[in-house]
C-alpha cells in the first residue's frame, strides 16, 4: 500500500509489539518525489503500522497520518479495519 510519508520520525517498539505492516526495503521505497539517500536509509524496513497490547485492549499505531487530506484510499481503509476490526481482536493473544 503507497503511503504519504512527511514526518520525521519512525515508529519504536516495545517488547510485546507485533509489526502489522513495514516501509518498503531500499530502491523500493520511493515511488515520487524526493527523498535524501540517508532517509532511505533510515526508514527503509521500518515499522509503520504497529499493534501494542494494552491490559484487555490494545493501541494501534500508524508512522504516517493515514487520512491526511484525503490523499490515499488505500490508507484509509487500514484506518477503518483499525476502528471497526480492531476491537474483535483486542482480547486475543
Amino acid at each position: 500500500v503507497p503511503v504519504l510519508f512527511r514526518e520525521d520520525g519512525v515508529l519504536s517498539l516495545s517488547g510485546n509489539a507485533e509489526i502489522l505492516m513495514r516501509f518498503a526495503n531500499g530502491a523500493d521505497l520511493p515511488m515520487s518525489g524526493l527523498i535524501w539517500p540517508e532517509a532511505v536509509a533510515a526508514i527503509a524496513g521500518t515499522p509503520c503500522l504497529v499493534r501494542e497490547r494494552c491490559g484487555l485492549g490494545q493501541v494501534i499505531s500508524f508512522a504516517w497520518d493515514p487520512v491526511f487530506r484525503g490523499y490515499s484510499l488505500g490508507t484509509q481503509r487500514l484506518l477503518l479495519n483499525a476502528v471497526f476490526a480492531g476491537p474483535a481482536f483486542a482480547g486475543q493473544p
